[in-house]
């Protein structure tokens, strides 16, 4: 007998529950792909970052911070929690531990993850240490 699995939630509400969560942020559905642009500001003391989520129901949400440069900011440091060290794509969970999955909201997961990667990258900056734990890209399976 095989155990019922709910379906991932529509990119639809996922975009609609965004909005009602976060709405300074912009967004739309195109060619079945979400796109979501938002600020984040992690303490009223930091500066303010411009990122971008992108998501479809075939693979992973990815966030990216548009601006600013994080590579500028780390005086060419190698950045820790990113899969991507140019285009600036955060690393905010294991891929395949639950933490995430389909039926969870971006708004509820993704964003808040944002800005607590965004707090620990701050923090980096001044100290050179990662005090966000995890597990470092390269040590983790994408």
């Amino acid at each position: 007998m095989s155990q019922y699995v709910p379906p991932p939630l529509p990119l639809a509400l996922q975009l609609a529950n965004l909005r009602a969560q976060n709405p300074d942020g912009t967004g739309h559905i195109q060619r079945a792909k979400l796109t979501w642009h938002y600020d984040a500001l992690p303490t009223p003391a930091s500066r303010r970052y411009r990122l971008r989520l992108d998501y479809a129901l075939s693979a992973l949400p990815q966030i990216f911070v548009i601006t600013p440069n994080l590579q500028s900011l780390a005086s060419s440091r190698r950045i820790p929690h990113l899969y991507d060290q140019e285009r600036g794509r955060l690393c905010l969970y294991l891929p395949k531990t639950g933490e995430w999955h389909e039926r969870r909201l971006l708004a509820e997961t993704m964003v808040p993850w944002s800005l607590l990667w965004l707090l620990y990258f701050e923090e980096w900056l001044q100290s050179n240490e990662w005090k966000g734990g995890g597990v470092h890209v390269g040590e983790c399976t994408r």
